[in-house]
C-alpha cells in the first residue's frame, strides 16, 4: 500500500491528488492521509472533498502508524530499540522530480510533488480535467456562490481577450514563509508581465485573483489610471456571504480556468487554474516567474508552454 499525506491549501492538495491518481492508474493501492498534514495547521484542513467534490480512499491511523512504524505501545518501543525502526516514510528532500515515487509499491509519500510529471498518465489528466469542468457546470446552475455565473459568463464573453493575474499576499508576507516564496512576484513582475501579455493581446482584459481583496482592488484601479489596460479584481464578482474561504478559492480558481491566457504568482493556485484551463495546448499565454522559490531550485514545477520571466 501506498499512503498519500495530504497537506497545504488547495493548489498542493491538488498536486497530491494527482499523484494518487497517476499511482492508482499504475496499478497500486493508494490512500490519502488526512490527519497528519494538518496537525498544527490553523489556516488549512482538508478540502478537495467539500469544495470540488473529489473522492478518494483514506488512510486509517491503524494504517499509518503501520507504514510509519509509529506504534506506540510497549512491545512496539522495545522492539524498536532491538531492531530499530521500521520507517517507509519517504519524505520529499527538495522540489525537484523524484521519478522513483512511481515506482513505490509500499510507502508512506509526505512531499508536495508539484510537477506535472507526477502525472503524465492521459487518463489521470482527463480525470482532472472533468473535474474541473464538472464543478463549472454546477456552479453555473446556482450550485456555487453568488456571482459565479454572471462572471463565468463575462470572462466567457472576452474570450481570447481574458487574462488571469494572480497576487498571492496572504503567507508570503509573514516573515518565515517570505523566506521561500516573498520577493519574488514584485510589482515590477506584474507590469513586465502586463505588458508581455498586451504585445500579443492588445485589447486583454486582466482579471485580478488575490487572498487580499483590497490589494487586488487597488492594483486593478491603480493599472487602469496608469493607462496598462482593463483591470478586473474578481473579489468584486463574487459574493462569500453565504460560502466559507475556501470554496471562493475554489470558485476562483474555476473562473481562472475560463480565462485564455494566464500571470501566475510563484503559487500552486495559479499554477492549477492554468494548468485547467489546457491554454498550454492552445495558443493562450502562460507567464510565470523564472524564480519560483529563494532558497531551492524549482525547475520541475514549470510546464513546456510556460513563458519565464525574469525577476530579479
Amino acid at each position: 500500500m501506498v499512503i498519500i499525506r495530504l497537506q497545504g491549501g488547495l493548489g498542493n492538495q491538488l498536486f497530491q491528488y494527482a499523484l494518487y491518481l497517476q499511482l492508482k492508474a499504475m496499478g497500486r493501492s493508494v490512500k490519502m492521509d488526512e490527519i497528519l498534514g494538518f496537525e498544527g495547521d490553523l489556516q488549512r484542513t482538508p478540502c478537495l472533498a467539500r469544495t470540488l467534490g473529489i473522492r478518494y480512499e483514506t488512510a486509517t491511523d491503524r494504517e499509518v502508524r503501520t507504514l510509519r512504524d509509529a506504534f506506540m505501545d510497549p512491545v512496539s518501543r522495545i522492539r524498536r530499540k532491538l531492531t530499530g525502526r521500521r520507517n517507509l516514510e519517504w519524505e520529499e528532500p527538495d522540489a525537484a522530480f523524484h521519478p522513483e515515487v512511481l515506482a513505490m509499491e509500499e510507502a508512506y509519500l509526505n512531499g508536495y510533488f508539484q510537477s506535472d510529471r507526477y502525472f503524465g498518465d492521459p487518463s489521470v489528466r482527463e480525470t482532472l480535467g472533468e473535474i474541473f469542468a464538472e464543478n463549472i457546470r454546477r456552479r453555473m446552475s446556482g450550485g456555487g456562490p453568488a456571482g459565479f455565473a454572471a462572471a463565468a459568463e463575462r470572462i466567457m464573453a472576452d474570450g481570447e481577450h481574458a487574462v488571469s493575474l494572480h497576487i498571492r499576499r496572504g503567507d508570503y508576507l509573514l516573515a518565515e514563509p517570505a523566506k521561500t516564496h516573498g520577493g519574488i512576484c514584485t510589482e515590477h513582475y506584474y507590469g513586465e508581465a502586463v505588458t508581455l501579455v498586451r504585445g500579443s493581446v492588445p485589447d486583454a482584459v486582466f482579471y485580478v485573483f488575490s487572498d487580499d481583496a483590497a490589494y487586488a482592488a487597488q492594483f486593478a484601479q491603480e493599472g487602469e489610471a496608469a493607462g496598462r489596460g482593463r483591470f478586473v479584481p474578481v473579489c468584486s464578482l463574487l459574493s462569500g456571504e453565504t460560502e466559507g474561504p475556501a470554496e471562493i478559492d475554489a470558485a476562483s480558481l474555476l473562473l481562472m480556468r475560463l480565462c485564455r491566457h494566464h500571470i501566475l504568482a510563484n503559487s500552486s493556485f495559479s499554477w492549477w487554474g492554468a494548468w485547467s484551463a489546457r491554454a498550454e495546448e492552445e495558443t493562450g499565454i502562460v507567464i510565470a516567474p523564472d524564480r519560483w522559490f529563494n532558497n531551492r531550485p524549482g525547475d520541475a514545477v514549470y510546464t513546456d508552454r510556460m513563458r519565464k520571466l525574469h525577476v530579479s
